[in-house]
């Protein structure tokens, strides 16, 4: 994959924007790169989850995904690594940061004396994946905020590379 021979990958960057224009295919582009690294444990995360059809569209409907796997984490919260194939999980950046039940919605919580274990209680699930890369979809909507910056650094590890994608002028 040319991603993968670009001097960022290859000079041991972990991470990398990926800019370009709309049906450029930039899925694709990516999940070619998820399989030459034979990387087996992918999150994608976005403000805007309706990105997922084509992401799923494309891992079921080609032949180079054969066998992958795809997880939503809104339909399972229960994630378990893969360590034989190729597993693409699936969060909405809302999801993964929401912290509260319902009936937790109305009380206050002094949000500056808690762990983001405690502030995120979705967090806790997908921490526990050895995440080899971290998409963020749709990366121009929402991702330069404080909330999303933690986030993004309670999910990775010092192995798991980053790419922000976008397909809008940055």
């Amino acid at each position: 994959s040319v991603l993968v021979q670009s001097g960022n990958f290859k000079n041991g960057n972990k991470e990398f924007l990926l800019a370009a224009k709309m049906r450029f295919g930039k899925n694709f582009a990516l999940l070619n790169v998820v399989k030459t690294l034979d990387f087996k444990n992918v999150l994608v995360i976005t403000y805007k989850p309706h990105v997922f059809n084509s992401l799923e569209n494309d891992i079921n409907n080609h032949v180079n995904f054969d066998g992958w796997g795809i997880k939503q984490f809104k339909e399972d919260r229960k994630l378990v690594p893969s360590k034989d194939k190729t597993t693409i999980f699936l969060s909405s950046a809302q999801l993964a940061q929401y912290n509260k039940s319902q009936e937790e919605d109305d009380k206050s919580i002094d949000v500056e004396n808690l762990s983001i274990e405690e502030l995120y209680k979705n967090l806790v699930p997908l921490k526990k994946i050895p995440w080899d890369m971290i998409i963020v979809d749709e990366y121009h909507y929402g991702t330069k905020t404080d909330l999303f910056k933690k986030t993004i650094e309670a999910l990775k590890n010092k192995d798991t590379y980053i790419v922000y994608v976008s397909g809008t002028a940055m």
